[in-house]
């Protein structure tokens, strides 16, 4: 009896294989098999919206923003206030030039959940016309303590 080689390909995975094998790639930087993996994953769980979201993600990296807008849609379609696909959405639009478009979904992840920038940073109030002309104004520590990468305040 000989013995078969089979090489693995996204489709002879199992869903959970297919995920943690994205999730393999992408961290190893193969965005393109971290793709396809994703890919293979949703055939199998087509209303995951975690799923379409992580693949998105791999999308945008790739600058693929076309194909990320299609998978983040579906996100919002499976879960309509996901502050993460609407910040995404956001994100893909402003790098698309659409400046309009990105505020529109970057308010509506703030009306969702106001915490997600620090109150009274610049993109409100650019100057803080109090001051004297030309100095610009900057966030003290405190009001920085909510942005990401940093600890919550005690």
């Amino acid at each position: 009896m000989a013995l078969k080689i089979v090489k693995s390909t996204p489709q002879a995975l199992t869903r959970d294989q297919a995920v943690m094998a994205a999730q393999r790639a992408f961290n190893a930087g193969d965005l393109e098999a971290a793709a396809k993996h994703f890919l293979a994953a949703l055939e199998k769980d087509p209303e995951n919206a975690e799923l379409f979201l992580q693949f998105a993600i791999v999308r945008v990296q790739q600058d693929e923003y076309q194909k990320a807008v299609i998978a983040l849609q579906r996100v919002l379609e499976l879960r309509p206030d996901d502050v993460d696909a609407l910040n995404a959405l956001g994100v893909v639009m402003f790098k698309l030039g659409w400046f309009a478009e990105a505020e529109v979904f970057f308010r509506r992840v703030l009306e969702l959940r106001p915490e997600h920038l620090p109150p009274g940073t610049a993109w409100k109030r650019p100057f803080d016309r109090s001051r004297r002309p030309g100095r610009r104004s900057v966030p003290s520590s405190s009001t920085c303590s909510s942005w990401p990468g940093r600890p919550d305040p005690p």
